[in-house]
């Protein structure tokens, strides 16, 4: 049985799919791109193919080297232009490993249209809507998962063990690393970290760990109830979103050591002592200061 394969349907079906490639690759890696770009990479993606499916006679071998070393490399420069070999190389490796992972979608596609192909007839169009809707749905989902791993990542990449030590007591937390963190104690000009005041009164304990709880709820008020730590004790004024100004309890610790952060290690550091949590989801309970 002779196979027919319809030129233009084979067109279209890998310009779709290569525009899913490269819409995937534009968020990953938050490439600059036009439409109209990436429209026109997506195009030239399926005319190669095209060429390639005219032309079975080249092998496996020579196809596979046109697919990633002409192919894909000419969609991404049309695309995204060239800035460079080294995020260029990035982005055809990221390019490679997407094109893999969506190998099965490709691969069901590419099977379903041909099986019709050979038995001489049309593919249901309402079996091609449904699995088009079902390739966009599954980019989206790719995508979201993509974006939630990659902010993971980006915050596990900042986030450090703190140790904090006050006479012959210590604490481990999780401390972020946070560019933002500007605050600087008034007096000494030293940069603030941050610290939520549950982990902060574990420094203390029996009556000297109420008389701290006492002290941190009625500000500078109470700071007599802090007794040998009143010297400790500082303000620190802040600014943020929804409210112009304010204070936060501040204190002095003897020490406070970043794991694999020396710049941010320090003697007598200043801590400022935040009433609630610091992470949503638990993953810090320390912010530390920017560098």
């Amino acid at each position: 049985m002779k196979a027919v394969i319809y030129l233009d349907s084979y067109f279209f079906m890998n310009m779709f799919l290569n525009l899913m490639l490269l819409y995937l690759l534009h968020r990953f890696r938050r490439l600059k791109g036009s439409i109209f770009r990436i429209s026109l990479a997506a195009a030239f993606g399926g005319f190669i193919s095209c060429f390639l499916v005219l032309h079975p006679s080249y092998g496996i071998f020579v196809q596979g080297i046109i697919t990633y070393l002409f192919a894909g490399p000419g969609m991404i420069v049309l695309a995204f232009g060239y800035h460079g070999w080294k995020k260029f190389f990035q982005n055809l490796c990221c390019l490679i490993v997407i094109t893999v992972g969506l190998g099965g979608l490709v691969l069901f596609l590419t099977e379903h249209y041909i099986s019709y192909c050979i038995a001489e007839k049309e593919p249901p169009l309402l079996s091609v809507k449904i699995v088009l809707i079902a390739a966009l749905f599954g980019t989206a989902m790719v995508a979201v998962l993509y974006q939630k791993f990659a902010r993971q990542v980006k915050k596990d990449a900042r986030t450090y063990n703190t140790t904090l030590f006050l006479e012959n007591k210590k604490v481990t937390v999780i401390g972020y690393l946070d560019s933002g963190n500007l605050l600087k104690e008034p007096v000494s000009g030293k940069p603030v970290a941050i610290l939520e005041e549950e982990i902060f009164l574990k420094l203390f304990e029996g009556q000297t760990r109420e008389n701290m709880e006492r002290c941190l709820a009625g500000g500078r008020a109470n700071w007599d109830m802090a007794g040998s730590y009143m010297g400790r004790m500082r303000l620190i004024p802040y600014k943020s979103i929804g409210k112009k100004r304010g204070m936060m309890n501040g204190f002095i610790a003897d020490r406070m050591e970043v794991a694999g952060l020396e710049a941010i290690s320090s003697v007598r550091p200043v801590i400022a002592v935040y009433s609630g949590t610091l992470s949503s989801d638990g993953s810090y309970q320390m912010i530390l200061p920017g560098i």
